[in-house]
């Protein structure tokens, strides 16, 4: 489960500097593992959409899409890292299934993906 999103400009700044990045046209994605000392039960995310995407109307989309998407896969996701997801543009002209698949595909990428969820089966077979 996630806990407090990122929020400060230094906790983006440290996914980007220090972070593993991972990409597709539709988002990138920075994944920074934090420190055993600093490492809570809890993984975070930041969502970043730049004016190079569009309007405001654009960006929240963008915003709004990565935000389910990573609600839908939170208990899926390994505790211990901060992840900041970069819109791309792309992502705007998919349906929100398509963006949790390329979400999907890019946390097993960057290996934080968990082939089984802690609390149990998501989805019945």
């Amino acid at each position: 489960m996630t806990g407090n999103g990122l929020k400060r400009r230094w906790q983006f700044q440290r996914a980007y500097n220090h972070g593993r990045k991972v990409w597709l046209p539709s988002m990138t994605l920075f994944i920074y593992r934090r420190p055993k000392e600093e490492s809570e039960f809890l993984w975070r995310y930041g969502i970043a959409a730049t004016k190079r995407l569009g309007g405001a109307v654009q960006r929240n989309r963008a915003k709004r899409l990565l935000r389910e998407s990573f609600r839908l896969n939170a208990e899926r996701i390994r505790p211990g890292v901060d992840i900041v997801a970069v819109a791309g543009r792309r992502l705007l002209q998919m349906k929100r299934q398509e963006a949790e698949r390329d979400l999907i595909r890019l946390l097993k990428r960057a290996r934080v993906w968990q082939a089984e969820s802690r609390g149990g089966s998501l989805s019945a077979p």
